[in-house]
């Protein structure tokens, strides 16, 4: 069973900004997060503990995972150099 994605301000934001083909990888994982919230090259975030993070080319995408609503949230779609605050 497939898990609900919801993608919340900052993310939704973020993402009509980038280039086209970085707009689309990204945007394939999410998709693909639905399926499997927790793919190879998941990891927690330790600076914010219940947060995940996953790197996709030069950016990472943080999350959360509510399993017992089967929704994986998207909170925040950043460069891999940025720290991991949420905003």
């Amino acid at each position: 069973m497939s898990y609900e994605i919801a993608i919340i301000a900052p993310a939704r934001r973020t993402l009509p900004r980038l280039p086209r083909d970085v707009r689309e990888r990204l945007r394939t994982e999410i998709r693909a997060l639905s399926v499997d919230p927790r793919p190879h090259g998941y990891g927690p975030v330790q600076s914010q503990p219940g947060y995940f993070r996953i790197r996709v080319g030069d950016w990472r995408i943080l999350y959360r995972i509510d399993d017992a609503e089967r929704r994986v949230t998207i909170v925040e779609i950043m460069p891999r150099q940025d720290d991991y605050r949420v905003r």
